[in-house]
């Protein structure tokens, strides 16, 4: 159930909030809303509409506003879109007219199709005929049926245009003799059958196919001759070990030997040097005298030279040798380095070959200089120990060998696999020597230009065939839909035939009536009044039956429908869910006379108020007769609201806003009391600036005048009872002198008897004046009676 609602904006309604902790002031099972005409009923029950369509009201796309359900739940306007479909929300008011019942206004009397759902079948109705003008529409000359003679035309055409051209391009026996000298040279294309099918297949793949040149054609008759190779033998390289070895070698030619000074000028000769070494190792064992000289050798100096040229030299040395040799085999190993010859591969590879091949030594020769300069660069070490030796070797030269070398590694594997695949290859070259004959053929018979305008025919008569049929088709399917939508219409009679009962039941009349016709397969209800068709229909009416209409949508929700089966036994047919129904119904008794209302009211009770599983209902109105009816529908008091909907200026705008229900109209069911609260508005003191106060209310001092002039006549009236004018009775009350401002408000104000008094600002200090002379008359009249009246103004 909705307990409260805030609207921060909505039309007329800006910044309203709920007043909480106010037990009148709530939303309750049954509410009943009163509120002058414009004061914003209508708008508020369009913030209902929207729970129940579930979207924003078209002049309202901004609206913000927030629902509070009973277990504390907030719906805002935001989300509407998923409003809980447990809850089913129905609403009455002029957009429902609009939407279900717009045909009561036409003049010959004849209504749109007219069922339960009224706005789901204004929807079919302007389907159908939109249908109709898409099959056919001769103003013009449009639509399916008018595109199927065309259409047809053009197939006809097309078709002629394509069985000519055929005929004048006779390319069969071409094709028939060319597949004949195909099928009989087996061992050129190896093709057996084939025939003129086969060839038109061909013909595709043929012109993306390369056209041989001679030698081209050459070379693959003798692939076709080839015979089986044997498989070439591949043993990689090992391109990571050559680059440790050449890093090193790198290396060692920044190691170095300490030198003392007394030999630093020995060492520095390299040929010194060299002729030290040998020295050494040719005196070992006997250093007493040179061997070269006969000089004595001191031990001082062999000491020395022996401290220099220690194990450290020697190893130095011994690791240059060993890195020479491993240098050395590098060059011997990638030297050796594919020796395959032209003739171990088979044709198809051999260019290829030659191209890495040529590659690959080219870029090994530059590698094996690499090494060969760095071979003597470690000999210079030799006699360079204790020097710092560079040398720049670019390593990448590792890597593109090793690339180089996969490629001819793949290549050989290519071509030892080709010795299994070699009769599947030969398959492959008889197939490639057909097709660039076939391309031949094409190029020399201009097939192609032919073929081509010839497939443009035929694809020009397909597509007229489609087109035409595709025409035939949407005809076709347009006229069941049509079909079909007649028929559901045709199922949907039961509204018109409730409202009639209601009419007859609760209005006690069956002067209007609903009945159906059908036109062209559609149909529809005419109005006729009293068996005539109604061709002007009475504001009033136009409301009896669209409450009426509104009334037999509900029922679905209440009441279980019955079908009597063949056999007699009745059957409970399924309804929909109405444990969280909400209905909220306003002003359904717009330009009714005083027994309809009365229906109107009946028709609300018997339906609706007394159904146990109705959640929530509102009814607002601005009639006080139908207010009166209202406070009798069923319902328990502590389950009751009443409000109003007040409109008040603040600035320069004018805002609505939802008050409880003041103590006179809630509690008196008469008029008399509610005129009277409303001149006693006036009367009653207040704080601060009375005219401002007044002002801010102009609904309320809007209506004053004409409520003024209701007061004095219903008070006269009882008071002097004769048929005499009101003028008359006033003079009775005020012994014959009635006060010229009471004379202009009750005629001048009331009834606008001059026009330019509608285009002034009400003088509010004049209308306190004339409520002041009426209160006083009062009471120095029967002092009791007014002393009552302000008793029921609390």
């Amino acid at each position: 159930m909705i307990c409260s609602l805030g609207i921060k904006k909505y039309g007329s309604y800006q910044d309203f909030v709920w007043r909480k902790d106010d037990d009148k002031f709530k939303f309750n099972k049954l509410n009943i809303i009163y509120g002058h005409n414009y004061s914003g009923k209508t708008t508020l029950s369009r913030i209902f509409q929207t729970l129940e369509k579930r979207k924003q009201h078209i002049d309202y796309p901004e609206g913000d506003y927030n629902f509070t359900f009973e277990n504390g739940t907030k719906f805002n306007a935001c989300d509407i879109n998923d409003f809980s479909i447990d809850y089913v929300v129905r609403v009455f008011n002029t957009d429902f007219v609009k939407d279900n019942l717009g045909w009561l206004h036409n003049r010959d009397g004849s209504i749109l199709p007219f069922a339960i759902l009224g706005s789901e079948n204004v929807r079919i109705r302007d389907e159908i005929e939109s249908l109709e003008l898409i099959l056919r529409n001769d103003e013009a000359k449009s639509g399916y049926e008018y595109k199927k003679i065309i259409a047809e035309k053009n197939k006809i055409n097309n078709a002629k245009d394509y069985n000519d051209f055929r005929k004048a391009f006779d390319i069969e026996n071409k094709m028939t003799s060319f597949a004949a000298g195909i099928r009989g040279n087996q061992k050129l294309y190896g093709r057996n059958p084939y025939n003129k099918t086969h060839l038109l297949r061909d013909f595709t793949n043929a012109e993306k196919a390369t056209q041989l040149s001679e030698v081209e054609r050459q070379s693959k008759l003798k692939q076709l001759d080839e015979r089986e190779l044997a498989n070439i033998p591949f043993n990689a390289l090992e391109y990571n070990s050559f680059e440790t070895i050449i890093s090193e070698s790198i290396n060692l030619l920044s190691r170095t030997i300490a030198v003392t000074d007394d030999l630093n000028k020995l060492v520095i000769d390299d040929l010194i040097k060299k002729w030290i070494i040998e020295g050494i190792e040719y005196h070992e064992g006997d250093t007493s005298k040179c061997k070269f000289c006969g000089s004595p050798f001191p031990p001082s100096r062999w000491t020395q030279l022996k401290n220099h040229f220690n194990d450290e030299s020697k190893e130095l040395r011994k690791d240059i040798t060993i890195l020479n040799s491993k240098l050395v085999l590098i060059v011997q190993q990638a030297e050796k380095q594919f020796n395959p010859k032209k003739t171990d591969f088979y044709i198809s590879n051999q260019s290829d070959y030659l191209q890495l091949y040529e590659k690959w030594d080219k870029r090994r020769d530059e590698f094996v200089k690499r090494i060969n300069d760095l071979v003597e660069v470690l000999h210079t070490k030799e006699t360079k120990e204790n020097d710092i030796l560079n040398f720049d070797f670019d390593l990448s030269i590792l890597n593109d060998l090793l690339d180089m070398e996969k490629d001819i590694e793949l290549l050989i594997q290519r071509n030892n696999s080709k010795t299994t695949s070699l009769k599947k290859d030969k398959a492959l070259i008889q197939k490639e020597i057909l097709l660039s004959d076939i391309k031949v053929f094409l190029n020399e018979s201009n097939y192609n230009a032919n073929t081509r305008k010839l497939a443009i025919l035929k694809a020009e008569k397909d597509l007229s065939i489609k087109e035409f049929n595709a025409i035939e088709t949407k005809i076709s399917e347009t006229k069941k839909i049509i079909e079909a939508k007649k028929a559901m219409q045709k199922d949907e009679s039961r509204g018109a035939d409730r409202v009639n009962s209601y009419l007859e039941l609760y209005f006690g009349s069956n002067d209007i009536r609903l009945e159906p016709i059908e036109r062209e397969g559609l149909i529809q209800y005419e109005i006729k009044r009293n068996e005539v068709l109604a061709h002007n229909l009475s504001d009033g009416e136009c409301s009896l039956i669209s409450f009426c209409y509104f009334i037999s949508r509900i029922d679905d929700l209440f009441y279980i429908p019955k079908e009597t089966l063949e056999d007699g036994t009745v059957v409970e047919l399924p309804i929909p869910s109405n444990e969280k129904l909400i209905i909220y119904i306003d002003d359904p008794i717009s330009s009714l006379d005083n027994n309809h209302v009365f229906f109107i009211f009946s028709l609300i009770e018997a339906r609706i108020a007394k159904q146990k599983k109705l959640k929530q209902l509102f009814v607002s109105t601005h009639n006080l007769d139908f207010l009166k009816y209202l406070k009798r529908l069923s319902g328990k008091k502590e389950e009751c609201s009443y409000l109003c909907i007040e409109k008040y200026k603040k600035g320069a705008d004018s805002k609505s806003s939802i008050v409880p229900m003041p103590y006179h109209l809630r509690e008196y069911v008469t008029e008399f009391n509610y005129l009277f609260q409303e001149m006693y508005n006036m009367y009653k003191p207040v704080k601060g600036d009375k005219q401002k106060r007044a002002e801010n209310s102009y609904t309320n001092i809007y209506s004053l005048p004409n409520n003024i002039r209701k007061f004095l006549e219903l008070y006269t009236f009882y008071r002097y009872p004769t048929n005499d004018s009101l003028m008359k009775r006033l003079e009775m009350m005020f012994d014959g002198h009635v006060p010229i401002l009471i004379n202009r408000i009750a005629n001048e104000f009331s009834h606008l008897t001059f026009i330019e008094r509608a285009w002034k600002p009400f003088d509010i200090p004049e209308l306190d004046e004339v409520v002041n002379q009426i209160f006083d008359k009062m009471k120095e009249i029967d002092e009791k009676q007014f002393t009552a009246l302000l008793g029921s103004c609390k």
